[in-house]
This record gives C-alpha cells, structure tokens and sequence, in this order.
C-alpha cells in the first residue's frame, strides 16, 4: 500500500509539468488525424485525389502495397506497428512527404533513396532493429524531429549532426555511451533525450545553446559538470534514477529552468546557488538521501510543486514559508517532528503530504492554509484528539 500511495502520489505532483516533458514525438503520434487522412486502402481508393496522409498501422505488412505510388499528394505515411524487416528504394518517390513513421517493425536499416524526400519533417522509427543509418540522409535539410529511441545504435552515425534544422533527438534505449565530437553542431537542438548507458554527460551537450529539455533517466551519471550552466535557454532537466550525489554550484545559472526532476538519486546536500532559479516552477527530489535543505529553497518564488518525500529529513527551514506560489508539498517517509510554525504562510498550498514521519502536531498556523485540500497524517503519532482538532482548523479539507 505504502508504494502505492507514493505512485498516486508522484502522479498528483506531476500532473502539472507532465506537459512541459512531453516531447515533439509525442505530438506526432498523439495528435489528432488530419484532414486528407485515411486508414485503410479501401478507403483511400475511393478518393485517391484528396489522400493526403495514410494511417497504415497493425496491418501486418511486410512490404510496401505497390499501390500507394499513386498518391502523389501525399505528406504523411504511418506504417507502424508493421513487419518490415527491410523498407522499398520505392519510398524516395513521395517526395513531398513531411512525416514518416516507422515505428515498431523489425528494420535493421533504411534504403538510401529516403534522401529523395526533401520535404521530410519528421521521420520516427522507434523500437526497430537500426544501429546505423544511410549516410544520404544529411540530404535531408527539412528534418525537424527525429525519433531513433530502442534502437541498437552502440555509436550515433555522424549523419546526425549534418542535419542543420534538427530540434528534437530521442535515443532513449540505445546502448550508446557517448556522442560524436562534432555533435555541439546541432545548434538547432531543442529537445534531447539520451539513454541511460551514459556515464557522464558529454561536453558537447553543453555547447547546445537552443536546448530546451534534457532528458536522462535510469542511468549512471554520478556527477554534472561545471558546464552544464552554460544552457541559458534549458527549462526542462529531468535526470531521475540516477547516481548524482552533489550538484554544481553553477547548476544557479540555469536561469530559464522551470522543470527539475531528479528523483531517486544519491544526493546528500543541495548548493546554496539552487535560490537562484528564479523560473523554478517544479522541483522533484524524491527519494533521495537529504538531511537539510538550505535556506535559499525560499528564494523560489515561483515553485509550485515540492517533491521531498523518502529523504531524511529532520526539519524544514522557516524560508520554506516564502514560497508564496506553492500549490503541492510533498514530504512523505522524512523524519520530521515539527514543521515550522509559519507554515500557515503557504496561502495557496492545495496538497501536503506528510505521512509516515515523526510528528506528533501541526504548528496553529496551518488553519490558515484556507486553499488546502488534501492533507495527509497517516503513520505519524498524532493522538485522534489532535487530529479531531485539525479537522476543526481545517473543515474542507481531506484528512488522512
């Protein structure tokens, strides 16, 4: 029950920035179906004309229909979830195509005549067999998006970083340990998402001047370097499950920062210099190995979600009050035994957990919490006449 209650939990905080992760993939699969799009050929026969985009998926293919070379007008192609082992030279003829996805077949490459779509946009081939890729497609200078997550690239082929207009790479599950030299050329790069093989993060990654969202989960890296504050345009850092036991004092620098996810790492302490994030609208340390926080966490002004539960804390500086935009506060299976009494100053916290720590009463200023809502006590020793008299401070909120 205790690990279920933290998975509703983490997801009532992460309701919110869930939406700044979300990357430009996503967009393309989720998204509704356009106008001039058909799923079946049966269908598309019927006004070959106006066929602007095939959704072509779970259809058992193996080969490309020789049809579809009549849809002349054709910009977008979904063949996922297919059995393509190998993709048609024939594919370079839709030349204006804008999207294609291939995700989930069985490739283990792509023909060279893809060069041909000049035009292309996005091209997806998730969960395949890929662990290179032709070098012709530098030729494809429109390339905006691209999705080669749980391949088996052990190597990123350096045609990557030929693509000049490139703004979101995912190479999420691919046993990659490093990056090509010139890969800081990808000055276009606003969403990357790495693989949890990398040990350290590559200099290169922070010579990106138009990153937006980095994205490593799941992996080794134990350390940052000094230079990961040189990514003044970074708003999204999500660096959960991780080995990382400080952070760099420059990690201040970070001045567009608005996510900062890092639960479930090793981290002991944070920098003083953690105040200067301004932007910082969510920050998640969950499961950690926390005893203290600095008194500049009370400089966040505009944080809305605090993540602390699975630490070791004992108790929380007054600084913590000033954080006037605070709307979830999270500090589960700490080991707290008072909180301080100007909690109450917290006017639009919504959500505060504070279960399984040593609490034995609330400070009289948390009947000032007027916007709270939920509040939960469970596994503290509060006496039920204690409790009874937080649900008189408290009448509209949910106690447990």
């Amino acid at each position: 029950m205790k690990v279920l209650g933290h998975i509703i939990l983490l997801w009532l905080f992460t309701i919110g920035p869930v939406k700044a992760q979300l990357d430009l993939f996503e967009e393309v699969v989720f998204k509704e179906t356009p106008k001039g799009t058909y799923t079946s050929l049966e269908n598309a026969r019927q006004h070959p004309d106006q066929v602007l985009g095939l959704k072509l998926i779970r259809k058992k293919l193996t080969i490309l229909p020789a049809e579809l070379t009549q849809y002349k007008s054709l910009k977008e192609l979904n063949l996922s979830y297919n059995q393509f082992t190998m993709l048609s030279p024939d594919i370079g003829q839709f030349t204006l195509l804008e999207k294609l996805l291939l995700d989930k077949n069985h490739l283990t490459q792509l023909p060279k005549e893809i060069a041909q779509l000049s035009k292309l946009q996005v091209l997806s081939v998730y969960n395949n067999q890929l662990s290179d890729l032709p070098k012709q497609l530098a030729q494809l200078k429109q390339l905006k998006k691209l999705q080669l997550a749980r391949n088996k690239f052990s190597q990123l082929p350096k045609v990557v970083t030929q693509l000049p207009q490139l703004k979101a790479l995912n190479l999420l599950g691919n046993p990659l340990t490093g990056l090509p030299e010139n890969f800081s050329r990808l000055k276009s790069l606003r969403t990357l998402k790495l693989p949890s093989s990398f040990e350290t993060l590559p200099q290169s990654i922070t010579e990106l001047d138009s990153l937006e969202t980095l994205l490593i989960i799941g992996g080794k890296l134990s350390s940052l370097p000094a230079s990961l504050g040189k990514l003044a345009n970074l708003q999204t850092l999500n660096l959960d499950q991780n080995k990382i036991t400080t952070l760099p004092p420059e990690i201040g620098q970070l001045q567009s920062l608005k996510v900062l996810y890092l639960t479930s790492n090793n981290l002991r302490t944070l920098p003083p210099e953690i105040g200067r994030l301004q932007g910082l609208q969510y920050l998640d340390l969950w499961l950690n190995e926390l005893t203290s926080l600095p008194t500049e966490i009370g400089k966040l002004q505009n944080l809305k979600g605090l993540g602390l539960s699975d630490n070791k804390l004992t108790q929380l500086p007054p600084d913590i009050a000033f954080l006037q935009n605070l709307t979830e506060l999270l500090l589960a299976d700490n080991r707290l035994t008072q909180l301080p009494n100007n909690i109450g100053q917290l006017k639009r916290l919504r959500k505060l957990d504070l279960s399984n720590n040593q609490l034995k009463s609330l400070p009289e200023s948390i009947q000032k919490l007027k916007n709270l809502k939920y509040l939960m006590l469970s596994g503290n020793p509060i006496t039920k006449a204690e409790k009874n008299k937080i649900k008189q401070w408290l009448p509209r909120c949910i106690i447990r």
